[in-house]
């Protein structure tokens, strides 16, 4: 939905989307180099307890006044989309998205192409995200190569986490899960995260837990390198 008056008492709002195969929307996202570019990500989070159907990404080139539905040979059918980052990298078109589907399947994903075709990032040795679902992925604001993926127990168990990729430095994600209490991670079936624009871009993590409780809050300072 769109409002282009949320000032008024009360503001008009509109859709464009509800012809499309889905109106379950779990995120959206603007490109950071073209703002008529938008990104949706259908489906519920069995983590959330939200259900809805799973139907891939929508894309609009033209500020929300058209979609197209992208799903590449459907492989994110079922996937529910709790994140979607277009990124300024390469003009725009690199960009990363994170599915929460629960048990089965799930991780995060990166085109290179503006959305047009994906390829997963979890599960394969080479790249360090264990095989689970993602339930949060967040941007550094200051650095654009910076990212941070959220990895809780209900898939991943030992290997629940904080994850983070700096693609200055290489491909590789690597934990930056640290002092992060296990006992806090091993009842997670949620991680929420946020960054901090401040200067030392202060990592926020919220660990929900199996009764969907917030169970605790940690900040990572330095960019995540340790976690409180």
């Amino acid at each position: 939905w769109q409002t282009t008056d949320f000032t008024a008492a009360p503001p008009v709002w509109t859709t464009t989307t509800d012809s499309r195969p889905s109106l379950s929307i779990h995120s959206i996202a603007f490109s950071p180099v073209n703002s008529n570019v938008i990104y949706a990500g259908t489906g519920g989070s069995s983590s959330l307890g939200i259900n809805g159907p799973a139907v891939g990404i929508y894309k609009s080139t033209n500020g929300g006044a058209t979609w197209q539905v992208i799903n590449p040979n459907g492989m994110f059918t079922g996937l529910g989309i709790p994140r979607i980052i277009p990124t300024s990298l390469n003009g725009g078109q690199t960009m990363f998205l994170a599915t929460d589907p629960g048990p089965g399947a799930g991780g995060v994903y990166r085109s290179d192409d503006g959305g047009g075709t994906w390829h997963p990032l979890s599960g394969f040795g080479g790249d360090g995200l264990p095989a689970s679902n993602v339930t949060d992925l967040v941007e550094n604001p200051s650095n654009a190569n910076q990212f941070f993926a959220a990895i809780p127990n209900s898939i991943a168990g030992a290997s629940a986490g904080i994850y983070k990729l700096d693609l200055g430095l290489g491909t590789n994600w690597v934990p930056v899960t640290n002092n992060i209490a296990g006992a806090d991670l091993s009842t997670s079936i949620r991680i929420e995260l946020s960054i901090s624009p401040a200067s030392a871009n202060p990592v926020w993590a919220s660990i929900i837990n199996t009764g969907q409780y917030y169970q605790r809050i940690y900040r990572g300072v330095a960019s995540g390198a340790t976690m409180n």
